[in-house]
């Protein structure tokens, strides 16, 4: 989605970190490390990268000056946004998600009844310390 606005965007780094938070802790510390100043933003594709991310920001003192955003709204992430760690988390609602299939798949097993829409959609939300409440699994945060 950003690489569809180059000119709003200046990407400075881009690196898989294959979904592991050890990845995105040393595929992080290498992309500062070879950076005369530091990004505005680290945008990793879920929140484990997102926690990696973090690790290498603290480890070069950088708290607080970089925005670091992860997706998947685990409860470890929940707990980084509230402490001021991570700037945000991406919630996407498993649960609503398993709910609405199962309620799909019952309707359809007790009464051959087909789902009003061949796809169902749920909107994401951007979690941030401002609507942590709206969190799915915020309950789980210690």
């Amino acid at each position: 989605m950003l690489d569809k606005a180059p000119d709003k965007y200046k990407f400075v780094f881009e690196q898989t970190a294959n979904f592991a938070r050890d990845k995105g802790l040393s595929v992080t510390e290498a992309g500062l490390a070879g950076m005369a100043s530091p990004p505005d933003v680290i945008v990793a594709a879920n929140d484990d990268m997102a926690l990696g991310a973090m690790e290498a920001v603290k480890g070069r003192n950088l708290t607080g000056k970089i925005a670091i955003m992860g997706f998947d709204a685990l409860p470890e992430a929940l707990k980084a946004v509230r402490d001021g760690n991570l700037t945000a988390t991406v919630e996407q609602f498993p649960g609503g998600q398993v709910s609405g299939a199962l309620q799909i798949l019952m309707d359809k097993v007790k009464g051959g009844k087909d789902p009003a829409n061949k796809l169902v959609l749920l909107t994401p939300i951007t979690i941030t310390k401002d609507n942590l409440d709206k969190a799915e699994r915020l309950g789980e945060v210690k």
